[in-house]
């Protein structure tokens, strides 16, 4: 994984249809403006951020941080309105776009990203195992579902490969997580390598869909468990061999 770009991904003004907790603008922006506070200065292993936001809000406050503080990061602020985010209930609909447009029209992000909801920072971030592998995510739910807060691919297979999967699945109303899920498997039949990510990432934010924090369903002890077991089956995780043998492979 050579210099990864993060994308953080931000709504600051939701329309009354979404169905999310959290709606209030200024207080959606405070949680932003620190969350990319603690990506700035807490971690060294993202150098180029990129921000975007689909309500067309002013991002004034949050160049104002960049500015102000003391970093080593490059940041860029994508901004623009998506019309048919404003018209879907779903919030990972908007997301989906978010991701798409920034690949299309960043200067930062390069040929391997990592996205991140805006409102939380990995906590552990330092820790993680980061590796070259073509795509590194967690599932969920019998390979069903993704964590979708934080994952990482190279750019090219994601627009391939998981955009028109996850494009279609959008339009039948299936969930974000879901759609991604079936995104990276569609990937791996084409060839790509998938790694789960290690350890856990603890997502310190607020999740303004459901207005708690993103670890309570995950108290320290249920992590501790859940990150003792991973490391004893990380090495059969991966979707290929140490001589390069992609999986899919050993049947041929």
């Amino acid at each position: 994984m050579n210099n990864p770009s993060l994308v953080l991904t931000a709504t600051i003004d939701v329309t009354v249809n979404k169905t999310v907790k959290i709606k209030n603008s200024n207080e959606r922006l405070e949680q932003y403006i620190k969350s990319l506070k603690k990506w700035l200065t807490k971690q060294n292993i993202f150098k180029r951020i990129v921000f975007v936001e689909n309500s067309g809000h002013n991002l004034n406050e949050l160049r104002e941080l960049v500015i102000n503080i003391k970093h080593n990061k490059q940041v860029e602020f994508v901004s623009f309105v998506s019309e048919e985010n404003k018209n879907s209930t779903d919030t990972g609909f908007g997301e989906l776009g978010e991701i798409k447009y920034v690949l299309d029209n960043s200067k930062l992000v390069g040929r391997y990203f990592f996205k991140c909801t805006g409102r939380s920072f990995v906590k552990n971030i330092n820790n993680i195992k980061f590796n070259n592998y073509d795509i590194q995510c967690n599932f969920r739910n019998n390979l069903v579902y993704t964590d979708s807060i934080f994952f990482g691919m190279k750019t090219e297979i994601f627009v391939n490969h998981i955009y028109p999967i996850m494009l279609k699945n959008a339009n039948k109303g299936r969930h974000f997580e879901q759609g991604l899920a079936m995104g990276i498997h569609n990937s791996l039949l084409h060839g790509a390598k998938w790694s789960p990510i290690f350890p856990m990432p603890y997502h310190d934010g607020v999740s303004g869909a459901k207005g708690y924090h993103y670890m309570r369903q995950f108290p320290i002890h249920r992590r501790l468990l859940k990150n003792i077991v991973d490391h004893l089956c990380f090495k059969f995780s991966y979707t290929s061999y140490k001589d390069g043998r992609h999986y899919y492979d050993v049947t041929k």
